[in-house]
């Protein structure tokens, strides 16, 4: 499936070809990470948080990416992670059965997807059975608790959420609406005597998390301050597990406090072949946003688009593999 992309900067057009596999060079990314974590920080209000981490701890696993070819942003997310779950290629036809199947049932006419349980029913349709073991479920503002509980055991959370024109989160109520894979994250690991600096007046729970470690064998430290977990997803013990204070109480030893504004996610788009890290709750906030579709597009007949963006807002989409149950 090609398409050819008018660039406004050129009269140069750009194929993309959204068949070509971009594959995970391990360490051009850890490059490109550290990179992106430390202009995040920056630009934060954190910036002390390098003066008293302890470690950085990366969950990244090995994942290829693909450009999306047409408005299938949804389409190309979807196919990511079932790629890395299978460990396989899903080839050009089985591709298209997809995109046929969302016109078909009349989710979609050229592959966008507007509606979370869409997604959700074209996963399931497809992957929900004895050869993949793959399952889809839409859950409506998921805890932070559960979503870092999920990205910590390997399985990728999709997500729409609101572009800006660098596809990085914004807040616009959907006037770009796109659609992310979430693979990974990375945060901080900090004395919790030290850590009393960044939660003083926070009083909401969903902010305050604890984790620890496990399965130290397999976390490999990168550098004197990254350790680095790259292991795929099991029935095993996870290498970092998350839990809420109040229902862990005999949990807590060896544990470390955790905030919302310290966390961010390594994602992955259709638009860009580059990974990207995003803060938690700037994708948050995004997805919280959505709420109407650019006025222009709803009054054009050439896409399926609601007149709200209710199935969109607030919702994500955990992938499971029953498999690794």
């Amino acid at each position: 499936m090609l398409i050819t992309l008018n660039k406004s900067s050129s009269t140069h057009s750009a194929i993309v070809d959204e068949e070509h596999v971009y594959l995970f060079d391990e360490t051009s990314i850890r490059k490109k990470l550290n990179l992106l974590l430390s202009s995040l920080i920056f630009v934060s209000d954190n910036k002390d948080i390098e003066d008293i981490v302890d470690y950085w701890i990366l969950r990244l696993p090995k994942f290829n990416t693909r450009l999306q070819a047409g408005y299938n942003c949804g389409l190309v997310a979807l196919r990511i992670a079932i790629e890395y779950i299978i460990n396989d290629t899903i080839d050009q036809e089985f591709s298209a059965s997809l995109l046929k199947y969302s016109i078909d049932k009349g989710y979609s006419n050229e592959g966008e997807l507007f509606s979370s349980y869409y997604l959700q029913d074209i996963c399931n349709h497809f992957f929900s059975n004895d050869k993949y073991n793959i399952n889809a479920i839409v859950y409506e503002s998921p805890s932070l608790l559960d979503i870092m509980n999920h990205l910590s055991i390997g399985l990728p959370i999709l997500v729409p959420y609101d572009a800006d024109k660098n596809w990085r989160p914004i807040n616009e109520k959907g006037k770009r609406a796109h659609w992310a894979t979430i693979m990974g994250f990375i945060i901080p690991q900090i004395n919790n005597n030290n850590i009393i600096k960044l939660i003083n007046n926070n009083d909401d729970d969903d902010k305050d998390i604890l984790f620890k470690l496990n399965n130290k064998d397999i976390i490999v430290q990168d550098s004197l301050k990254t350790l680095y977990i790259n292991n795929k997803y099991s029935n095993q013990q996870p290498s970092i597990q998350f839990f809420n204070n109040n229902n862990n109480s005999n949990n807590t030893d060896n544990s470390f406090k955790l905030i919302d504004n310290n966390i961010y996610l390594i994602c992955q788009h259709g638009k860009s072949k580059f990974i990207q890290l995003w803060e938690y709750t700037s994708l948050k906030s995004s997805n919280q946003c959505l709420s109407e579709p650019d006025k222009e597009r709803l009054l054009s007949s050439r896409w399926k688009i609601p007149d709200n963006l209710r199935d969109l807002q607030n919702k994500w989409i955990f992938l499971n593999n029953n498999k690794n149950k």
